[in-house]
């Protein structure tokens, strides 16, 4: 019994031996989806620092764009006229349901203004937040 224990771990550890031989050194045979990830990287690496800074202050001004006319059409600081006034007479009810209708067309504009920069250029929601992430991790200028 002890020899057929023996023998089945001998078995076990070069299966499991052949395994790893297998993973670390047979390629991968599929190339479509190594290729896809690949692919998935082109536009944003492809471009320059000094394009993508380029597309970062457009699209910044544009998302500034759509922050001011939501702030324009909505008015969100109650210390001043004519929202002051307003704000007065609102129950508190009122007021959160205002400013979240606020914050509902800043962000409405906002994404508008921001996705008519990236059609421009051919840019995806993620590619742009990649563009946007290294912007804020290397602190470029917005102006």
């Amino acid at each position: 019994m002890k020899k057929i224990i023996k023998w089945l771990g001998i078995a076990v550890a070069i299966v499991a031996l052949l395994f790893v031989l297998i993973i670390v050194f047979v390629p991968s045979s599929n190339k479509s989806f190594n290729e896809g990830r690949e692919a998935g990287q082109t536009e944003v690496t492809k471009l320059s620092e000094k394009q993508k800074k380029s597309i970062y202050k457009e699209a910044v001004a544009a998302e500034d764009k759509g922050t001011a006319e939501a702030e324009e059409q909505c008015p969100t600081n109650a210390s001043e006229e004519p929202l002051f006034s307003q704000w007065q007479e609102m129950t508190h009810e009122e007021r959160m349901k205002y400013m979240e209708n606020c914050f509902d067309l800043q962000n409405q504009l906002l994404e508008k203004y921001r996705n008519e920069v990236l059609a421009k250029y051919g840019l995806s929601e993620e590619q742009w937040f990649k563009i946007a992430g290294q912007a804020l991790d290397e602190d470029w200028p917005t102006e």
